[in-house]
């Protein structure tokens, strides 16, 4: 009779026989976040635009003019939007991972129907 396998109670017999080694790894898997900070900048700044008074930041207006452009020029309103917002982080000075990553994503939904277009033809 052939005697079956256990493989998962021989992988647990195996691991229990090695030597409790540091490694690279768990060195890296012990130490602390360093990103602390930048949640803390970005926390106050979602706070500061949680107290602003109603409208301060103009959006009703700035929406109005961004349709009144996108009827004009024949496009849509999505369209003049991922272009101002493009814009804006082309003149960013400082900018990092979130700015990069908003700006790949501006791309993205900006070309995304395009790109569909050009792959179903």
């Amino acid at each position: 009779m052939v005697k079956k396998k256990e493989t998962l109670k021989d992988l647990s017999e195996f691991m229990k026989n090695q030597p409790k080694e540091m490694t690279q790894d768990q060195h890296f898997l012990d130490r602390k976040p360093t990103n602390l900070a930048r949640v803390e900048k970005l926390k106050s700044e979602v706070d500061k635009l949680q107290h602003l008074p109603a409208n301060s930041l103009h959006e009703k207006e700035i929406v109005s003019l961004i349709q009144t452009i996108a009827e004009n020029a024949g496009l849509s309103s999505r369209q003049v939007l991922f272009s101002i917002a493009e814009k804006l982080m082309e003149e960013e000075k400082e900018k990092d991972y979130i700015d990069i990553l908003f700006e790949n994503n501006i791309s993205f939904l900006k070309y995304h129907q395009l790109v569909i277009d050009k792959l179903n033809t």
